[in-house]
């Protein structure tokens, strides 16, 4: 049986993914930060700090999943707060390719999560591909270096895919739980502007996504893991109320308040902008939810 080594397995992403990776006929082999959980079979230890890998993790190992990264909404933007989002994607592939080219392990491809963020915090109306250079913020930092660590592999004939993911919709967590709950209650409000796009994928399309980049060959370099329709925070926050039977009656929240809260954490709510997926219909990838309203019914039936 097929091997595929992933990190960050234990996240929103990594968790939906080993069910579709284990249904494809692959064994799931995991990098794990805690010794304990490396006692186990199957699971190797890492430590990102002190820049370790067990370099028996990767015997066997035909692909490379790399998800690991500290959750950018958690908590405020504190400066210690960024170097963590920082070391966990930078520090963490950096570490990653270079154990694979150092034990010149068999591998065919790594498969890393990035992030629309690649591109900047931008209300632009233009639709970003991924031949458009990367922004200057935080985030658009961070998103770029975590990509070229990855690719720095390929000089090895390694196949690298960078999975530039927008907001992925899941009623396990993430934005659309925030967004649901109090628009169940009668309390559902529209962020900043409301004219704010959301660049959203499905999580079983994004599995779906995931999956054919790892054994697909004709799959490399930066794809943006988005759904085909537009929609701004407006437009996605009454869909979901129409869904459920609610009115959005309150006013929208401004910006300036959500700064106040969030510090610069805000911008990821506050900002958005259109993400082309014309790459992926190119590649020939087939959506199950390609409409933010059967996505959301989906994700309300599922409750």
């Amino acid at each position: 049986m097929k091997k595929i080594l992933i990190t960050g397995s234990s996240g929103l992403i990594g968790t939906a993914l080993i069910k579709k990776i284990k249904e494809e006929g692959y064994k799931p082999i995991f990098l794990v930060r805690d010794k304990k959980d490396a006692n186990q079979k199957d699971a190797f230890y890492w430590n990102i700090e002190e820049m370790f890998i067990d370099s028996n993790a990767f015997d066997g190992v035909c692909h490379v999943v790399h998800l690991a990264g500290e959750n950018i909404a958690n908590k405020r933007w504190s400066k210690k707060q960024k170097c963590k989002i920082k070391s966990s994607r930078i520090d963490s592939s950096k570490l990653i390719t270079q154990a694979i080219i150092e034990t010149n392990a068999p591998i065919k491809s790594i498969v890393s999560a990035s992030g629309i963020g690649f591109y900047g915090n931008t209300e632009s109306e233009v639709s970003f591909t991924e031949t458009d250079p990367p922004g200057s913020d935080f985030l658009a930092r961070v998103c770029k270096d975590w990509e070229y660590e990855v690719n720095r592999a390929t000089a090895s004939g390694i196949r690298t895919v960078n999975i530039r993911t927008g907001v992925v919709l899941s009623n396990k967590g993430g934005a659309f739980v925030k967004i649901t709950a109090p628009v169940k209650w009668g309390f559902g409000s529209t962020l900043g502007s409301g004219k704010q796009y959301i660049p959203w994928i499905h999580l079983d399309d994004l599995c779906a996504l995931y999956m054919e980049a790892i054994t697909n060959i004709y799959w490399h370099g930066p794809i943006n893991a988005v759904a085909p329709v537009h929609v701004t925070n407006e437009e996605f926050t009454k869909l979901v109320g129409a869904c459920l039977g609610k009115k959005i009656w309150l006013p929208k929240i401004p910006s300036s308040l959500l700064n106040l809260v969030l510090g610069e954490l805000s911008t990821l709510v506050t900002t958005g902008c259109k993400i082309s997926s014309e790459k992926l219909k190119g590649l020939q990838f087939s959506y199950r939810y390609s409409q933010p309203k059967d996505a959301i019914k989906n994700l309300l039936h599922q409750y």
